[in-house]
């Protein structure tokens, strides 16, 4: 099956009329570009993506016959367009969970202040504005420039804050994130990162990008949660000192000018790590908590508390709100019995630190060096256990044994007097409802019609723990755990 799709055109204030169906090439829903491209050869005027308003078929994101909300930027021809008795109902409405991009106002305005920005920073646009993909979560655009392609990203109220988590990673590995040229409020522009999204990685990409995010964890975790976001951003610029222009080193993996990385932990707490006294009155607690202590110590703002207790408390809101109700007493049982494994996972002795949330390899890129970390709207600060485990969804086979000794033998170096070939196994469904939890946030932050995309997602997800708590994955056996320990 393929995705056919139709579209509601206006021009500001005024629905012109209706266009399609018509057939494009990429079956995914949020994927913008073959929809403008159609359609600016049908109408002869540039256009752009609002929002989704209907699917009708498909499943997961994909297929189906689509209908749009498309803005057009100039007059279309006479006659092109449909006068239909059905409309797509008020242009914008009152629709308070809308996402500014997906209203011609707010996309209007999204686009001006990329153009002033890098206008203002040098880097004058070249061209118009390439929409790639508009959805719920995200508006991603490529805009052309004399010096290569920059990248504005919108995202919802419900995201990290992208461009402060991107400075905390920076301060501890530059090279491992995009360059970011300007940003405001839930936007952000960043440097073209040069190469391939890595979604068939081999084993030395894999090993790469595993000990990239564990090394930079551990020195975020040494760190403390007071101190990750906080402080100047030292390379939110237009400029670079390292000769490249604004491009990533040639090898992905040194800082500019050759200066060393942070050790990372060596599984010695820090000076004062065991003085468990309070801090002075008026004065942050920036010491890291004992192993197997939880950190009371507030998470950093900007991004989600994930710890086990929140996560806990937010699984069994979750049990007890509309997803509960789609599950069977047993189910119900078994996933809040399922929750006692936060409790094991803290003997692990794996620190609290920045979590990426959606560490798969196509939030990779590489051009054949240690790849470039993207798409942080999912970070929070939480067990880094989530970002070795999320990367297996998107693997097959004996890769997957491959990724967990790779993250295995990471974190050991890193902190030796750790488990994490335990962490693993104990977290493997716990990560499953972890992802419920963040897909019942996204149906809580979006609006109606676009609410398709994620619907079912959290009652999925909680069985899938449950299947995965029942018949634990086999690849977790070469990281040097039996299948089936807990």
């Amino acid at each position: 099956m393929t995705r056919t799709v139709s579209a509601w055109v206006s021009a500001g204030d005024e629905m012109l009329g209706a266009i399609g169906p018509f057939p494009v090439d990429i079956p995914w829903w949020s994927e913008a570009a073959p929809v403008v491209d159609r359609l600016e050869k049908l109408l002869g005027v540039p256009v752009l993506v609002l929002r989704l308003l209907a699917v009708d078929g498909g499943e997961g994101g994909r297929d189906g016959h689509v209908t749009y909300h498309v803005e057009a930027l100039g007059r279309p021809a006479s006659g092109v367009l449909e006068r239909r008795s059905a409309g797509p109902g008020p242009l914008d409405g009152e629709e308070v969970l809308r996402s500014s991009w997906a209203r011609s106002a707010g996309l209007r305005e999204l686009l001006g202040w990329a153009e002033e920005t890098l206008a203002a920073a040098g880097r004058p646009m070249t061209g118009p504005v390439e929409q790639r993909r508009t959805w719920n979560l995200s508006g991603l655009f490529r805009l052309p420039t004399a010096r290569g392609p920059v990248w504005l990203k919108a995202t919802p109220r419900f995201a990290a804050d992208e461009t402060a988590v991107i400075a905390a990673f920076a301060r501890v590995d530059p090279a491992m994130v995009p360059v970011v040229l300007g940003a405001g409020e839930r936007r952000v522009l960043m440097e073209h990162v040069p190469g391939v999204d890595c979604w068939q990685p081999s084993a030395r990409t894999l090993g790469a990008a595993l000990r990239r995010i564990v090394t930079a964890q551990a020195a975020l975790a040494d760190r403390g949660p007071a101190r990750v976001l906080d402080g100047p951003s030292p390379w939110v610029r237009t400029d670079r000192t390292d000769g490249t222009d604004g491009t990533h080193s040639a090898d992905g993996m040194n800082p500019p000018n050759g200066t060393a990385l942070p050790r990372p932990g060596d599984g010695t707490p820090p000076s004062g790590a065991g003085d468990r006294r309070p801090a002075p009155s008026g004065v942050a607690d920036r010491r890291p908590a004992p192993s197997g202590v939880a950190d009371r110590r507030p998470a950093p703002s900007g991004v989600a508390d994930r710890r086990a207790a929140r996560l806990v408390d937010a699984v069994h809101a979750l049990l007890d709100g509309p997803a509960g109700k789609e599950l069977t007493a047993q189910e119900l049982l078994a996933t809040r019995e399922l929750t006692r494994r936060w409790d094991a996972l803290a003997d692990c002795g794996l620190p609290d630190t920045l979590v990426h949330g959606d560490f798969h390899p196509g939030n990779w890129r590489s051009d054949g060096g240690p790849p470039v970390v993207v798409d942080f709207a999912d970070a929070h600060w939480g067990h880094p256990v989530l970002d070795g485990l999320r990367v297996h969804h998107f693997l097959h086979g004996p890769v997957r044994a491959t990724a967990a000794r790779a993250w295995v033998d990471a974190w050991k170096a890193c902190r030796p007097a750790s488990d994490p070939a335990r962490a693993l196994v104990l977290a493997e469904p716990l990560a499953q409802l972890a992802y419920a939890v963040r897909y019942q946030e996204f149906l809580d932050g979006i609006e109606t019609s676009e609410r398709v995309y994620h619907e079912g997602d959290p009652v999925d997800a909680i069985r899938a723990a449950l299947r995965s708590a029942r018949s634990p994955s086999p690849y977790l056996a070469s990281a040097g755990i039996p299948p089936g320990t807990s």
